[in-house]
């Protein structure tokens, strides 16, 4: 098994701000702000940190939990803006894992974030006069992101056990035999990501997600 110590964890300067949400900003603060990365960043030699720190990781742990590794690293800077956004920069959550409890202490809680469960288990305080939403964060749900030590702790948690899950096995399963029956890794990839996307892990759906990958892993020689 590896080791989540032998490798370097990504150290960032103390300034840094985010776009405001409205329950920071009434006047100017977006919901939809909560998932951009921080002012400024990631500037590309961050971007090259980023991957340069992480992608052997990946690489590694990654083809253990027979894992396309195209398809996780590129899953790490899509979803997390190479670190960059505030679950990625404050809880380690590259890959935006929900917990779905409002009582964890290893729970980082995205304030503002826009309604993604039509009304359930959220109640509106008010609406700013740019029609934003502020929300009641104390009985909400939908906003609790998972808490690791660090980028391989989470890297570990997604290839081990939620990818590993009854849902998204089957994905797994059908990589490795497309690359057996002489797929190339890209194409083995690209459908993993498809076939996960449509079984609940993006709920914009298999055809967005594949895109989405692809580009990132085209854009980074992934």
């Amino acid at each position: 098994m590896l080791l989540l110590t032998i490798l370097p964890t990504l150290a960032f300067g103390q300034s840094i701000s985010f776009p405001p949400t409205p329950n920071e900003d009434a006047v100017n603060g977006l919901n939809d702000n909560c998932y951009l990365s921080a002012t400024g960043h990631p500037t590309e030699k961050e971007k090259r940190d980023f991957i340069s720190t992480l992608k052997p990781y990946v690489d590694s742990i990654s083809k253990l939990s027979n894992l396309p590794p195209k398809t996780i690293m590129a899953m790490a800077i899509l979803e997390s803006g190479f670190g960059f956004t505030r679950t990625g920069y404050y809880a380690n959550n590259i890959f935006g894992i929900k917990i779905f409890k409002t009582d964890s202490i290893n729970t980082y809680v995205l304030k503002g974030q826009p309604d993604e469960h039509n009304g359930i288990n959220i109640k509106i305080i008010s609406k700013t006069p740019k029609g934003q939403l502020i929300f009641d964060e104390t009985v909400r749900t939908d906003n609790r992101y998972r808490k690791f030590s660090s980028k391989q702790e989470c890297i570990f948690y997604l290839t081990n056990t939620l990818l590993q899950n009854t849902r998204y096995k089957p994905a797994s399963v059908n990589y490795k035999n497309n690359l057996n029956k002489g797929m190339s890794d890209l194409e083995a990839s690209l459908i993993y990501a498809f076939e996960i996307a449509n079984s609940g892990y993006n709920h914009l759906g298999g055809e967005y997600y594949r895109t989405k990958i692809e580009r990132v892993i085209k854009q980074y020689e992934l």
